[in-house]
């Protein structure tokens, strides 16, 4: 189905068709989850994400769905990603999302940490179309690159996990895994960190080249109109986070939502925020769950969270009173809307979930009252077990109070409680700096170190925000050929590295690896050292029995 390309480093000389800038093309970021490991078990797919994303990190389009596998989920694979028979009832097969997928992927570089696993299920589904998957011989195959194998030739790291590439090359472990969308979009933003912070350029070899359009049996190489169910998880890693749940959603995705279950989400939103104006865990999962059945994106769930707000705004009246503004700041904030906030005057919101109650009529009392609801804290008339300080000049006597020594509520005088509130505004607002800092990093991501941060707005990016050569870039580039993830069927193996690495140093004289006229790896016996050559023997074996792998010479 795929025709490998290699993402290897540019030693000049070139010769036109023989390879592109990695810069150039764009990129086709695909991730799978499966009912299981092996589709000749049965085994299908039950959520597909593809990110289309432009060498620099813009991204083009996103796409996500749950997808009805047609069987069973077992439980250990759902304990694992999550995706169980409720999840799939009544979401699109893969024969519906085919068209979809094929647009997506015709004119990109399809790209996949661990291309060989998602080209088994790929090829097995487009099968049970009825058809010959695309990139069929005599048709070339669609161009594909595998993040493992580039990450290998050309980072020296331990491992080479999603988990640890993202932490490798941003500092930072991902939120979210075994969420296509999320695992998609790291994978996006690793390759482009790759090509934007190599100290020199990359090129994909060979040339990739596509052929003709593919249209799936029955379909007619557009998106019929079948709407996506996508998977939202909290993005920011925070649970209950709404504003996280919409950033979870595709980004410039052509999908439409089911007016139906816009309906449904929007009158649930309203319940919940017309009770308490706030959204609990459990109602964040039960939001989260509508706006994927409704098959929203990113732009049209704020859309529809716009005129939310501004329903909202109306009620408040005009000049809106300043309780109603703070509420309407944090509603904005909650939608993921932040942005419509700038039509109401400013509010301090330091002191947001305090709540104290003054004792007494003291001016000094009523000052630090006043003072602190200005900051966004509850002014309470009632000692309760919600209280998180009393301030009073009669310390003893409120002391003595029962709902005070039950619940052990600290009893401060103003001034003491004006220092204490002072240090919560004081950590308040470097808990905010670091969650700015954060959404900074992630406007550059989407997602990602942060599974997806803030695409969706202007100029979506996914690319971790670093500076300098990445972790780990290799002295000598290995041969991307020898770094396949299929290589003998047993992968990237302790003995194959190694080997590999020696055929890269030219400082070692038994082994070499040539690409002219084809990808060959040399090794000459008689140099082998000895202690060496029981480990040569195994990596050779593991390289002749891979099928698409260089040739292999022993001299």
């Amino acid at each position: 189905m795929f025709r490998t390309v290699h993402l290897v480093r540019d030693e000049g000389g070139l010769v036109p068709g023989e390879g592109v800038d990695a810069l150039e093309p764009e990129y086709a970021v695909v991730d799978l989850e499966t009912t299981g490991l092996d589709p000749r078990h049965g085994h299908r797919v039950c959520e597909i994400a593809v990110v289309r994303v432009r060498g620099d990190g813009e991204v083009v389009e996103e796409f996500s769905s749950l997808v009805d596998p047609g069987r069973s989920i077992p439980k250990e694979t759902a304990d694992h990603h999550g995706i169980g028979d409720g999840d799939v009832a009544g979401a699109p097969t893969f024969g519906q999302l085919a068209d979809t997928l094929l647009r997506l992927l015709h004119g990109a570089v399809t790209v996949a940490h661990n291309l060989p696993f998602e080209e088994r299920f790929l090829a097995a589904e487009f099968g049970r179309l009825g058809g010959t998957p695309p990139g069929t011989p005599p048709e070339p195959g669609l161009p594909g690159l595998c993040t493992v194998t580039a990450f290998r030739a050309q980072l020296d790291w331990r491992a080479y996990r999603l988990p640890g590439a993202v932490r490798s090359l941003s500092g930072r472990w991902p939120r979210t895994e075994h969420v296509a969308l999320a695992d998609a979009r790291n994978t996006a933003a690793a390759l482009t960190t790759l090509l934007a912070a190599a100290p020199g350029r990359l090129v994909l070899r060979p040339a990739p080249v596509w052929p003709p359009p593919p249209i799936p049996p029955g379909g007619d190489g557009g998106d019929g109109g079948v709407r996506a169910v996508p998977r939202a998880y909290p993005a920011t890693g925070r649970r209950g986070d709404l504003a996280g749940l919409c950033r979870s959603l595709p980004v410039r995705a052509r999908t439409v939502p089911d007016p139906a279950g816009a309906a449904a989400y929007r009158a649930a939103l309203e319940a919940r925020l017309a009770r308490s104006g706030r959204v609990t865990w459990d109602g964040a999962a039960e939001l989260g769950a509508l706006m994927g059945r409704a098959g929203f994106g990113q732009e049209s769930l704020r859309a529809l969270h716009r005129e939310v707000w501004r329903v909202a705004l109306r009620r408040a009246g005009s000049p809106v009173p300043e309780e109603a503004a703070r509420r309407l700041h944090g509603l904005a904030r909650l939608l993921d809307v932040p942005e419509l906030a700038r039509e109401l005057p400013p509010v301090h919101e330091e002191l947001s979930g305090v709540r104290l109650v003054p004792r007494g009529e003291d001016a000094e009392v009523r000052a630090v009252a006043a003072w602190a609801g200005r900051h966004g804290a509850t002014v309470g008339t009632a000692v309760s077990k919600s209280t998180d300080l009393v301030v009073t000049v009669d310390v003893a006597r409120a002391a003595g109070l029962k709902a005070v020594r039950d619940h052990g509520i600290p009893v401060l005088t103003p001034r003491q409680a004006e220092d204490e509130l002072r240090r919560r505004i004081a950590r308040a607002e470097k808990e905010r700096e670091e969650e700015r800092e954060e959404e900074r990093e992630e406007d550059g991501t989407e997602g990602a170190g942060g599974d997806g941060g803030r695409a969706g707005r202007a100029d979506p990016r996914l690319v971790f925000p670093v500076s300098g050569p990445p972790v780990g870039w290799r002295r000598y580039e290995l041969p991307a050929e020898l770094c396949d993830s299929g290589n003998g069927g047993g992968g990237y193996a302790r003995a194959v590295r190694r080997l590999v690495e020696d055929a890269a140093d030219p400082a070692v004289p038994y082994v070499r690896f040539t690409r002219d006229p084809r990808p060959t790896l040399t090794v000459h016996r008689d140099g082998v050292p000895g202690e060496l050559r029981e480990q040569v023997d195994e990596a050779l074996d593991r390289l002749r029995r891979h099928r698409d792998g260089p040739a292999v010479e022993v001299r």
